[in-house]
């Protein structure tokens, strides 16, 4: 017995120390990007993404992401979003940090990429029915060089 005690105590341990950990990023619901033409994007080209309805409701936070070329010309990036035909709202992705300033932690670096994400919305879904974000630039510049693809993320809160 005085043997068998201390494994219990072991595969105790182990198994209340696997249990009840949330995992360290939520698996999206939906995650999507479309491709900018390469001439540039237009102003008048709205990107729609359509999340499709799920079978019960659920809250969802929803997210923008953007992936621009290193040559991107200006600093920041100016999106204008609206969810389900609801209010515009306008987000601005910084692309290129001043010198010396830190890099927004939504933004990310890779060879090709500039990655930026930035929530726009918390939505509750109501069953069958699917949710629609539109996704247009409000920059000065058209077409506006250097966006490469833009995308929406859903994760379920």
């Amino acid at each position: 017995m005085s043997k068998i005690l201390p494994l219990m105590l072991i595969a105790l341990a182990l198994v209340t120390s696997c249990g009840g950990r949330k995992p360290l990023s939520p698996k999206p619901s939906y995650h999507q990007f479309q491709t900018v033409d390469t001439k540039g994007w237009q102003r008048a080209d709205t990107l729609l993404f359509t999340i499709p309805a799920a079978d019960s409701a659920a809250t969802l936070q929803l997210q923008v992401q953007v992936r621009a070329l290193h040559a991107y010309p200006f600093q920041n990036l100016v999106l204008q979003t609206s969810v389900n035909h609801e209010q515009t709202r306008q987000t601005t992705f910084t692309i290129h940090p001043k010198a010396g300033a830190e890099t927004p932690e939504q933004t990310t670096l890779s060879p090709t990429y500039i990655d930026a994400t930035a929530d726009i919305a918390t939505v509750t879904t109501t069953p069958n029915q699917s949710t629609e974000v539109r996704i247009a630039h409000h920059m000065e510049a058209n077409p506006l060089p250097g966006i490469a693809n833009i995308g929406v993320r859903a994760v379920e809160k």
